[in-house]
């Protein structure tokens, strides 16, 4: 790991509170955009079954 001079001295990138912080947060925010993925494949799913189930009454109905 690199180390960086600072005024109070040697800094560790990934050490300090702020970027601890920026970090946790990023880490939320691909997590929430994972969820949102998950949710509009779920919804993409249930419009092709329902788009299916549809073309099946028809095809049914024949």
């Amino acid at each position: 790991m690199q180390m960086l001079a600072g005024p109070g001295g040697p800094y560790a990138p990934g050490t300090g509170a702020v970027v601890r912080e920026e970090l946790d947060e990023d880490g939320r925010r691909e997590e929430a955009e994972q969820w949102r993925r998950q949710e509009q494949r779920t919804a993409d799913r249930a419009e092709e079954l329902v788009r299916l189930v549809g073309l099946a009454a028809s095809i049914a109905a024949c």
